[in-house]
């Protein structure tokens, strides 16, 4: 039995306002800098596609959660963050896919995201289900030695006519 089979069926499900105390312990330990719970409760409130993946040995703490908004053209990843102690074996890529998922299932065009610059190991996770990346923003992340960071914004195309509009870069 290898390392990763306890992901293979590991439970998403919609995010509640109950799991909001587990939800912040995996957002502490995987962002320096993430978001607070005032955050997380709006998106819910916004209803929000908002997920988390269920610890397999204690299911009642989450150790993954994802939130994508979805608007009118596109939708926007606006966190995927994966407990650290269960990095490396595939959760990101099941959160990742499960979100795209919800977003194939709407009338957009596209998804954009946000990444550190640094994170290049969720670029590569991004890279790998056809994100490409598109513009930057100048000093978009808190950063705790440099002060603030650049972030890379990216986009996958879900229908592939030409977006109507891509304001969002200017």
């Amino acid at each position: 039995m290898g390392s990763s089979d306890i992901y293979d069926d590991i439970v998403i499900r919609r995010m509640v306002a109950s799991d909001l105390d587990s939800v912040m312990h995996v957002e502490h330990r995987a962002n320096t800098h993430g978001w607070v719970r005032n955050t997380f409760r709006e998106s819910l409130r916004l209803e929000h596609e908002s997920w988390v993946a269920l610890d397999p040995v204690t299911p009642s703490f989450t150790i993954a959660h994802a939130v994508l908004g979805i608007g009118v053209e596109n939708a926007d990843l606006f966190n995927l963050s994966v407990d650290p102690r269960h990095q490396g074996h595939g959760l990101g890529r099941q959160m990742l896919d499960h979100v795209l998922s919800q977003a194939r299932s709407q009338p957009i065009e596209g998804v954009y995201l946000e990444v550190r610059r640094s994170n290049q190991r969720a670029i590569k996770l991004y890279e790998s289900v056809g994100f490409q990346a598109v513009g930057e923003r100048k000093n978009y992340y808190k950063h705790a030695e440099k002060g603030r960071e650049d972030a890379l914004v990216m986009r996958l195309r879900i229908f592939t006519q030409p977006l109507m509009s891509d304001s969002r870069l200017n």
